[in-house]
């Protein structure tokens, strides 16, 4: 995960780079992008974990862009011109992005906030979440399948204890067993260390940090693709 992420990085700071967007590009240069636009595709597979909430929090987020500029700036666009625009039938998922996102108490909050506890664990994370959320329209508890019959199917796990939320493509079952672990990330200095000391040059360049010019020292050599040392642009990111 750290090399596809610090790869990344280093692919958006030299397109960034290639394209003018961080050497000063004036006039018609100043507007190049790449848009990408990922495909809607929500997860919701008999037992859905950390991997599946984030994917299809994702798509929420594409879905809520998609709302903002579609459907509500054109609306708000139309009042301002005195245009009779009548009103537009859309699946608004603004609630279950409050849930998922809000700060301090959304779930992925509650989610990074169980992580830097000593003791943090996937049963106090739900107990906080089932607690702080009990009330929320899109938020519902669910049950081990064993413990429950008389459960709906939204409400049934396969196995383990969890969540349900109500998305605006459908309701999905999450078991907590993992999360925690799974979001603990970090990479150990020492693998940090033993990357950096790659002979693979390119390797070696994304863990190595900033050198002392400022530069990330990826952009030299044959490895470069147009020069070092730009920062990475994030349009629209989540």
């Amino acid at each position: 995960k750290a090399l596809y992420g610090n790869l990344f990085e280093w692919l958006l700071t030299h397109i960034n780079d290639v394209m003018g967007s961080c050497r000063g590009a004036t006039g018609v240069d100043v507007k190049r992008t790449i848009g990408l636009l990922d495909i809607f595709g929500f997860e919701a597979f008999k037992r859905n974990s950390l991997e599946q909430l984030l994917i299809n929090f994702a798509n929420e987020k594409l879905q809520q862009y998609f709302n903002g500029y579609i459907f509500k700036m054109e609306e708000a666009e139309c009042r301002a011109e005195g245009v009779d625009c009548p009103a537009l039938d859309f699946a608004d998922n603004a609630a279950v992005m409050e849930l998922l996102e809000a700060r301090p108490s959304g779930v992925l909050s509650l989610i990074n906030e169980e992580v830097l506890l000593p003791k943090g664990s996937d049963n106090n994370l739900l107990s906080k979440m089932t607690q702080q959320h009990k009330d929320h329209p899109c938020f519902r508890p669910a049950t081990r399948s064993s413990r429950s019959a008389s459960s709906s199917a939204r409400d049934v796990l396969a196995g383990g204890e969890g969540f349900v939320v109500l998305h605006f493509a459908g309701d999905v079952s999450y078991e907590t067993g993992g999360f925690v672990e799974k979001s603990r990330d970090a990479l150990p200095s020492e693998l940090t260390v033993l990357l950096a000391g790659s002979t693979l040059a390119q390797l070696a360049c994304l863990f190595k940090g900033e050198s002392a010019d400022g530069s990330s020292g990826c952009g030299n050599g044959a490895a470069g693709v147009g020069g070092g040392g730009s920062s990475v642009e994030r349009r629209g990111s989540f």
